[in-house]
């Protein structure tokens, strides 16, 4: 039988804590996660900066990140021609190149798993070349997003030895902004729609409309905002002015935890206004990214129905409350957005296991080694195209 090495929590960049592995995630044939599978991931961090705190990162050049043609499945689906609702200005292209590195120390190793998010043209980039490598690209349930998987059979690195996985592509950003003065008259949200299902509702301890003190904000903010838009931007306001940026690099909390901290990074302030519209039954959702300097940010968007998504970043908002990051991309700000959504369902070849967001990599490994060490390093090479 394998014998398992410590796990390591998968929230989003660079090398994580130890931890144990949590019992009753099915990561591995067999599925007895204390007896036979290992789990590994990256750091908990969902914003960083390369340099310092990732808040900075792209505050001259723009806080936000990108726009583009309509995703084939989703961003589509449930607008329709609104004329210039999102308005396209300057664009940037860049190639990406990002890697997992895993490093054996001492371990004669039985299975390897790599993750890599497989970002997709959607209403805030385009995405072209996409080259997988040995990668299998596979669909996140319960949204439109993909990932890479690679599964090893033959050549998995050998003590004193590593192993490389890439994903590569070309990526176009854009500066946005939402033409408010387009919309007239919104149409109800056709509850039956794909969008409405993904991104109305609870996501694990994440994401909660039902948390008795977002209902209590969300009656107040709605009792003088009662349409959507007015609501959505009288509940961006109230996050960035009532919560604080506290705790980088920790990972996503659960929402009761931020409630009570009073705040949290970019990510966790995300998931309070996220909450809040989705007590609302407004479409909303975390926009989960990578810069290409290599630094994290996280910022959301909800649905106007019959019009599209509008980017909102209540992070910016606390961090400059003179400014307004309420359906504005600059270019150079947000980054590549690699999922829209939280709490993620990955397939791991034998079964599958959640993550609380796929920012840039996770991995698991099985070893019959007592005492294994094996680490991994991530790098997100960039050049403008």
């Amino acid at each position: 039988m394998d014998t398992p090495a410590p796990g390591r929590d998968t929230g989003a960049g660079g090398d994580a804590a130890v931890d144990t592995p949590v019992a009753g995630r099915d990561v591995a044939a067999g599925g007895d996660v204390a007896a036979d599978a290992i789990e590994a991931g990256q750091d908990t961090g969902s914003d960083r900066d390369t340099g310092g705190d990732a808040r900075e990162a792209g505050r001259d050049a723009g806080r936000s990140d990108l726009a583009s043609g309509p995703d084939a499945a989703s961003d589509a689906a449930t607008a329709v021609d609104a004329g210039a609702f999102l308005v396209r200005g300057q664009s940037r292209k860049w190639h990406i190149t990002s890697t997992v590195t895993v490093d054996n120390q001492n371990a004669t190793l039985t299975r390897l798993v790599v993750i890599l998010p497989s970002p997709q043209t959607n209403v805030y980039q385009d995405v072209e070349n996409l080259a997988p490598g040995a990668g299998t690209q596979l669909g996140i349930p319960g949204t439109d997003d993909f990932y890479l998987r690679f599964f090893p059979s033959v050549g998995l690195p050998s003590p004193r030895s590593s192993a490389s996985y890439a994903i590569a592509y070309d990526v176009t950003l854009y500066e946005l902004s939402v033409d408010f003065s387009k919309v007239t008259t919104i149409p109800p949200y056709d509850t039956s729609a794909p969008d409405y299902a993904r991104y109305t509702g609870p996501r694990g301890v994440y994401v909660d409309p039902d948390n008795a003190t977002i209902g209590m904000i969300a009656d107040s903010l709605a009792s003088g905002n009662p349409d959507v838009l007015t609501y959505a931007r009288a509940a961006y306001e109230h996050v960035a002015s009532h919560y604080q940026y506290l705790n980088p690099n920790t990972g996503l909390h659960p929402l009761s935890e931020i409630l009570a901290a009073g705040g949290g990074d970019c990510g966790n302030l995300a998931s309070i206004y996220v909450s809040l519209l989705r007590h609302r039954g407004i479409p909303a959702r975390h926009l989960v990214a990578v810069r290409p300097d290599g630094s994290y940010h996280v910022w959301a968007d909800f649905l106007v129905a019959g019009y599209g998504w509008v980017p909102v970043d209540v992070t910016y908002k606390h961090d400059d409350p003179a400014g307004d990051y309420f359906g504005k991309v600059a270019l150079g700000g947000n980054g590549i957005i690699m999922d829209k959504q939280v709490w993620l369902t990955l397939d791991v070849g034998d079964g599958t296991t959640e993550v609380a967001l796929l920012q840039n990599y996770a991995w698991w490994f099985w070893s019959n080694t007592p005492s294994p060490t094996v680490t991994t390093s991530y790098a997100l090479m960039s050049a403008a195209r």
